[in-house]
């Protein structure tokens, strides 16, 4: 989702002039909260709704939304992870279960695709 894109939606939401947000549907919330952590604007509570997309199937099917696994370190191992961006191989993330860890950044060969379900 572009920027362009987030400012038609924000002023879909925001039309009525009230200043509250309508209900809107998890999918597109979950747009609106992985660009704007891509920008590094997404609130803590944005990042904690953030609904993953699915399990991509192979690398290049992955991107923002899908949950992957990320290297941490060798010590401590790999943790499930919501894409926020890509570019080529490098990857922005966030921990899924640890939204207060700022967002950072892995590369391809620290990223691992989770077995996805069956169809």
């Amino acid at each position: 989702m572009t920027s362009p894109d987030i400012a038609k939606v924000a002023k879909r939401l925001y039309g009525n002039g009230t200043g509250f947000v309508p209900n809107v549907r998890q999918n597109l919330y979950s747009d609106l909260a992985v660009a704007l952590a891509a920008d590094g604007r997404a609130t803590r509570d944005m990042a904690l709704a953030v609904e993953p997309r699915g399990l991509p199937r192979s690398f290049d099917e992955v991107g923002p939304g899908h949950l992957v696994l990320a290297q941490e370190t060798l010590e401590y191992g790999w943790w499930e992870a919501t894409v926020l961006a890509r570019a080529g191989d490098v990857f922005t993330l966030k921990y899924r279960d640890a939204p207060e860890v700022p967002t950072f950044v892995r590369h391809r060969s620290a990223i691992a695709l989770m077995w996805p379900p069956a169809e």
